[in-house]
């Protein structure tokens, strides 16, 4: 990552967001393609699997809210443990 200024430049930005460290500014660099892969953020966010969705059927069943199961579980669960660090820093 080091060879590609522009990889880098977008590895440094991305650790700037507290709790995000090099393990996990990488994989979402990996996994997103220079974080050109996605058109919107909501994209990310449902990629990521922290979108929630609503549950219904017709116009009036309707279940609880969750999120897809399609979602990149390792990315979802890196991003967990990076809120979980920005907060305990915060506090």
């Amino acid at each position: 990552m080091n060879k590609d200024r522009e990889l880098s430049r977008k590895n440094r930005l991305a650790q700037t967001v507290s709790g995000i460290g090099p393990v996990l500014s990488s994989e979402l660099i990996a996994h997103t393609d220079g974080f050109t892969r996605f058109n919107t953020p909501r994209q990310l966010v449902c990629y990521v699997g922290a979108a929630p969705f609503e549950k219904t059927s017709g116009s009036s069943v309707r279940g609880k809210t969750s999120t897809s199961s399609f979602a990149n579980k390792r990315l979802k669960s890196l991003l967990r443990l990076a809120a979980l660090s920005a907060v305990r820093v915060q506090a």
